[in-house]
């Protein structure tokens, strides 16, 4: 196992957890349920801090993937959407996070 391979591992929880996190969030608020709430607001802060490892491995694949295939423009691509992403998901863990408190 590689660091390319973690990436594809990692990148997969806050893609994945973010349905399953809003899907909590909006069934906390068809039941009213303050426990769902706090369940959903825990999922978006693991995600947040799970994002995190997500995008730092990112470029050791790129290192990985750069001798084998022609895919620059495409990592360049991958990589301002996936610092974009990463932005947006920490400002949702760091929300969740003050929601908890």
């Amino acid at each position: 196992m590689n660091l390319a391979h973690l990436h594809l591992l990692l990148n997969h929880f806050p893609t994945v957890g973010l349905g399953i996190a809003l899907g909590l969030l909006l069934a906390s608020l068809l039941k009213k349920s303050e426990d769902l709430k706090q369940a959903s607001f825990v999922v978006f802060f693991v995600l947040g801090l799970l994002a995190i490892p997500a995008y730092l491995t990112g470029s050791a694949a790129q290192v990985v993937l750069q001798d084998q295939l022609d895919v620059s423009e495409v990592i360049a691509a991958h990589q301002d959407a996936a610092l974009l992403a990463l932005i947006l998901m920490e400002i949702t863990g760091l929300g969740a996070w003050i929601a908890l408190w």
